[in-house]
Parts: C-alpha cells; sequence; structure tokens
C-alpha cells in the first residue's frame, strides 16, 4: 500500500505522475500548446464536440475553464469528460473568487 505524502512532498507534487499527453511534452523539453475550453452555456454537448474537433491535433490539451464570469455553464468536469471521449486532453481549473469579507 502507497505510503501518504507528508511534510515537504505535498507542496511539491514529488514522483506525482499522470503520464499525461501535456506532461510529456514539457517532460520531453517541448514548447508546449494549450488552448481555453469554454464550456457552453446550456447543455449542448455537440457544441463542446465541434470545439474538440477543431483544437484536436493543434494543441497538446485544453484548458477547461471552471464559473468563467460567474454565468451558469455546463459542468467544467462534463466538459472535460467529453473532451477526454473526444480525443483531446483536459485540464481543469478552478476559479476562485472572493466573495465578500467582512473586516
Amino acid at each position: 500500500m502507497p505510503q501518504p505524502l507528508t511534510g515537504p512532498d505535498i507542496a511539491c507534487g514529488a514522483d506525482l505522475k499522470s503520464e499525461s499527453t501535456l506532461e510529456r511534452v514539457l517532460a520531453d523539453g517541448h514548447f508546449a500548446v494549450t488552448a481555453e475550453m469554454v464550456p457552453p452555456k446550456g447543455m449542448d454537448t455537440e457544441l463542446v464536440k465541434r470545439k474538440v474537433g477543431q483544437l484536436k491535433g493543434c494543441v497538446d490539451a485544453a484548458n477547461v475553464t471552471d464559473n468563467q464570469t460567474g454565468i451558469v455553464r455546463l459542468s467544467s468536469i462534463a466538459t472535460g469528460i467529453i473532451c477526454m471521449q473526444e480525443g483531446l486532453e483536459p485540464v481543469g481549473g478552478l476559479e476562485l473568487k472572493t466573495v465578500s469579507t467582512v473586516h
């Protein structure tokens, strides 16, 4: 059973490998190209598939945005899954916004 990471290993991600296309490109010292994949407003998954078709073969991965501009959109997780199913590697990200702070 693998041992949990502790101390500085957690901060630097020691020995964590995803074996992704993007990881391989960067590990080989090549310039990586990514593009932003914005989930559509609503549930039009065909739009995601068309965008993947335009990007596949031109980029190493697609950055799937989360909660872009605070507008309700198709889930970034669902968008990422569609990207994977269509052969384009997704890179997830979380958009954290300051809501309100009481001083």
